[in-house]
């Protein structure tokens, strides 16, 4: 988790490291949770899709999660289902309990983007 955090806050090359987790550990929450989320950055068509069996494993393994891998599964559920207002939310609530969570803060930076470009893009409907 700390390789896949470095490499993507440094925008590096190495982002596989977080594969390399799900393959070590299968059902844990964080990296199934990552992993889908690199997904979603691709921002294609079928990104969803390709994103959402590393959701179900991490939404399967919520019992034992901490509050804080709840919110950010709930988050990258969300951005997956395309409601970035609900996605957010979950990533302003994580900044207020977890300020230290710079991973949440990168990623949140993206359905954020997304939804100013929505807002720009409906003015000219």
């Amino acid at each position: 988790i700390n390789r896949f955090a470095e490499q993507l806050l440094g925008y590096g090359k190495d982002l596989d490291v977080i594969t390399q987790a799900v393959e070590a550990d299968p059902v844990a929450v964080l990296p199934n949770s990552h992993l889908a989320a690199l997904h979603l950055f691709a921002e294609t068509a079928d990104a969803p899709d390709c994103a959402l069996p590393y959701l179900r494993v991490a939404q399967a393994n919520l019992t034992n999660a901490t509050e804080r891998e709840k919110l950010y599964v709930g988050a990258i559920a969300a951005w997956a289902e395309g409601d970035i207002d609900r996605a957010l939310a979950y990533h302003e609530t994580l900044a207020d309990y977890y300020p230290r969570d710079i991973v949440s803060v990168q990623i949140w930076a993206i359905p954020l983007l997304q939804s100013r470009r929505q807002s720009r893009l409906t003015q000219f409907d």
